[in-house]
């Protein structure tokens, strides 16, 4: 592909350097992904949003009930008893390369207070990465200042909705998505889909499910080079990508939650969820050809529903050993956080582990914030 180009300047830029080099791994996997129809992609909608739920390892598909369950189970949406509530959220990946971003709001609709519609926002880009298609002049020579800067972006927009069952303890919701992706003047994506949600909410017992992707979601990808990249990319040898599609099948997520009250001071909240895919062998705790199950705990220990102290797993995978390569170990993904919510203010942080490399551990500080507009 482009990567032999983009490569050329990789070691004059220092921190820009950094970001050529993370947007050189987007633009190739992006740019393979479009190559054909895919099933692995949008990945980044599978990061979640709002510091609880990244705390407590993503299991909180039974028991987020706020603007922020239109991403984790919309069927879930409230508001806190306000008419109005809304939540952001940032993160910074790879020593500040990668940021991630999530806005929503949340509103009541109609006049019995039982349905609850939420507009979300959710961005993962990496911004000015250096262009090193026109490095070289005509004379071979190196010009930077033919060094043009551009993003490497992916958007989804959720338009959700909630609705509680009649006197029920029952409630059903769902998701219209839309997907934009941008490489920067080089490809833009656009694609849709639905989720379809229901939740069940007792006093102590709470269920959720949801159907991810359950139109089986499509992006359609449209590639534009101008008359001189396309002769650049084909001295060097690069494939020019063509217009296509990528498809992402559906998705069960499940969740189970029972919160306990410990003493009148103290509750403590016990999650287990579930994502179970359909595309094929993953590398998850359970993986056959046909289904893969992923496994998320979590507890949050609550004091009078104000300060929240949280910890969660939100991956086991099994992979092979780096000392011994002929046998497998088990790697666990931790996360913790704590929350503050006084009034209609609720600020929570969370410390989510990424991956790992030769044995240490990347981490990553996410804050969030909600906000809940009080009726009169």
């Amino acid at each position: 592909m482009i990567f032999p180009l983009l490569c050329s300047g990789l070691v004059n830029f220092g921190r820009m350097g950094k970001k050529l080099w993370w947007g050189i791994c987007f633009v190739l996997l992006c740019l393979q992904w479009g190559q054909g129809q895919q099933i692995y992609s949008n990945d980044f909608l599978t990061i979640g949003v709002g510091a609880r739920g990244l705390g407590l390892g993503r299991a909180v598909v039974a028991t987020e009930q706020s603007v922020e369950a239109a991403y984790w189970n919309p069927a879930n949406i409230t508001t806190s008893g306000g008419p109005l509530q809304l939540s952001a959220m940032h993160a910074i990946w790879f020593a500040g390369v990668v940021n991630y971003d999530y806005l929503g709001a949340g509103f009541q609709m109609g006049k019995d207070g039982k349905s609850h519609g939420a507009v979300s926002m959710i961005r993962m880009g990496i911004d000015d990465i250096p262009n090193t298609l026109h490095l070289y002049g005509p004379d071979g020579k190196i010009n930077y200042a033919n060094i043009r800067s551009f993003s490497v972006a992916d958007y989804a927009f959720l338009f959700s909705y909630a609705r509680e069952l009649g006197d029920s303890l029952w409630k059903v919701g769902g998701n219209i998505k839309v997907i934009r992706r941008v490489l920067g003047s080089f490809a833009k994506a656009w694609g849709g889909g639905i989720d379809i949600a229901a939740s069940y909410t007792g006093e102590s017992f709470r269920f959720g499910a949801v159907v991810r992707d359950a139109s089986t979601t499509v992006n359609s990808w449209a590639y534009r080079f101008t008359g001189e990249e396309v002769k650049i990319l084909d001295q060097l040898g690069n494939t020019v990508p063509e217009s296509s599609q990528e498809i992402i099948r559906p998705m069960l997520s499940t969740g189970l939650a029972y919160r306990y009250e410990m003493n009148e001071n103290l509750d403590v909240t016990i999650a287990f969820d579930g994502d179970f895919t359909f595309d094929g062998r993953r590398n998850t705790l359970v993986a056959t050809p046909t289904l893969s199950f992923e496994p998320h705990m979590g507890v949050e220990l609550s004091s009078r529903d104000i300060l929240f102290l949280r910890g969660g797993i939100s991956s086991i995978q099994s992979r092979r050993r780096i000392n011994n390569p002929d046998k497998n170990e088990y790697f666990v993904q931790p996360n913790m956080g704590v929350g503050l919510e006084i009034e209609s203010i609720s600020v929570n942080y969370a410390l989510a582990f990424l991956n790992e490399t030769e044995g240490r551990g990347s981490l990553s500080h996410v804050f969030s914030a909600r906000y809940t507009f009080r009726g009169k």
